[in-house]
């Protein structure tokens, strides 16, 4: 290296650290601004995933059996209440029900002539009754005529509670009859079919699933440290 060069580069180092040592010595001023401090509510929202649910809703169920026989409802389907939905196949009931009024008819026929004979029987011991005080009144004819008349009332008791017995079994065919057509029990939509023509519904067995989404309320989990900030 010549002198030359030398003397330039002892001359640039020498520039740079007389810059440093300026910098060194120089303040940097910020300005810094303060604001009032003031008291306020915050509010603070947080996220919570909600839900619409139903408050009725469930799975309507066969009261009578038999097989069904038609199917008048779809998924997606809206029910108005009393709506027939499934119907079963009713020719068995409708038989025992004619049985059971022909029945009821001849119970009330039976119970017709045993009132009947309570009447002639008491009629007769209404005139041995009046022949107490006569010669022609015979002591035995006339307890025949007592035991008549107390045949004549068992036997109008009998017929009587034939005739309940035959009413209570015809209510009940007419009954199971009615239940063999399955109605929706309120408005709403049918969302399952557990059921199709040609099967066998038993009592209690499952039909449709209904939901009435015209009475619903939002659910929606809460997390228990943001309850306080809840209001109605």
């Amino acid at each position: 290296m010549n002198l030359r060069n030398l003397a330039i580069l002892t001359a640039f180092v020498l520039c740079s650290l007389s810059l440093d040592a300026r910098a060194q010595d120089e303040v940097w001023e910020t300005t810094v601004g303060l604001d009032a401090v003031r008291e306020e509510p915050v509010s603070e929202t947080a996220a919570v995933i909600g839900r619409f649910v139903s408050r009725q809703s469930g799975v309507v169920a066969a009261q009578s059996r038999g097989a069904v026989a038609e199917v008048l409802v779809e998924v997606g389907d809206r029910v108005t209440q009393g709506d027939p939905m499934v119907v079963l196949v009713a020719d068995r009931l409708s038989l025992m029900r004619d049985l059971w009024v022909a029945q009821v008819r001849s119970a009330e026929a039976q119970l017709g002539a045993a009132r009947a004979e309570l009447a002639l029987a008491q009629q007769e011991l209404v005139r041995m009754e009046s022949l107490n005080e006569s010669a022609a009144f015979s002591q035995a004819r006339f307890e025949d005529s007592q035991q008549r008349v107390a045949i004549g009332q068992a036997g109008v008791a009998e017929a009587r509670a034939d005739l309940l017995i035959a009413e209570f079994n015809l209510a009940l065919v007419e009954d199971e009859l009615g239940d063999a057509t399955i109605l929706a029990p309120y408005d709403a939509v049918v969302v399952r079919r557990h059921t199709e023509v040609g099967s066998y519904l038993d009592v209690g067995d499952d039909v449709v699933t209904l939901l009435n989404d015209g009475w619903v309320e939002i659910e929606a989990d809460v997390p228990s440290n943001r309850i306080d900030g809840l209001t109605e």
